[in-house]
């Protein structure tokens, strides 16, 4: 046993040493690969994740690799950001349980939440969800109050975002920019109550082709508002 595992220790060393992954450490309680700093896999050719990873103190990147499919071996503690946008991944299932900034997700191929972290952002004041470019089409997955104080990116391709500008808003406001501010518009929403809502009252149906009105509708009152008049959607029908 004893010998099996220097072996193992010493692949982990080669593979560490490859992708210059420094200040590891082989857990010998969880046979997990403990990192004090950051993993930066970006760009790297691969098809999945090389090690079996455990804490990670910093960030853990490994975007830009048009192979991976699976987040099997993500660590399950990152206390920086953790990036795996611009791969193919389709579930989030092996994600980490916390993320301590934000969490990089935009263009893959998901569908839904299942498998997000519990905690989002308990480490930085840069903090968000970003999945844009996606084809996600229900919020199913994302915790209770997980969006409580964080930043929501989901446009782009996603489905879910006709939902999210039902109950958002856009304005223009002047950003500063040397000695002439620019105007920009920029979409805000007040909170995501929204998002616990739709899904306690199971709004969105059918594996995300359908939304049921009335619960829609509930989901408005709850929030002591009114439900937009003609309400369409381009990406789901109205049951």
């Amino acid at each position: 046993m004893i010998k099996k595992f220097k072996q193992f220790d010493s692949e982990v060393e080669k593979i560490c040493r490859r992708y210059r992954i420094r200040n590891w450490n082989l857990n010998s309680d969880t046979n997990l690969v403990d990192v004090d700093g950051n993993v930066n896999l970006t760009n790297k050719g691969l098809n999945k994740i090389p090690l079996r990873f455990g804490k990670i103190t910093g960030d853990f990147l490994i975007n830009g690799n048009k192979g991976i499919t699976s987040l099997e071996g993500s660590p399950n503690y990152v206390g920086g950001s953790f990036d795996c946008s611009c791969c193919r991944i389709s579930t989030l299932v092996g994600s980490p349980r916390m993320v301590g900034s934000d969490f990089k997700i935009h263009q893959n191929n998901l569908t839904n939440f299942i498998g997000c972290p519990d905690d989002i952002g308990f480490n930085s004041d840069l903090k968000g969800i970003y999945c844009m470019n996606n084809q996600i089409n229900t919020f199913k997955g994302i915790p209770e109050n997980l969006l409580d104080g964080i930043e929501f990116n989901c446009h782009g391709g996603n489905p879910i975002w006709e939902i999210v500008e039902i109950f958002g808003y856009w304005v223009t406001m002047a950003i500063p920019h040397g000695t002439q501010p620019i105007k920009q518009t920029v979409f805000e929403v007040e909170n995501y109550d929204f998002i616990d809502l739709i899904n306690d009252l199971n709004v969105i149906q059918n594996d995300g082709r359908s939304i049921v009105l009335d619960r829609l509708e509930e989901v408005f009152h709850i929030l002591g508002r009114d439900l937009p008049k003609d309400l369409t959607f381009k990406n789901y029908t109205l049951l």
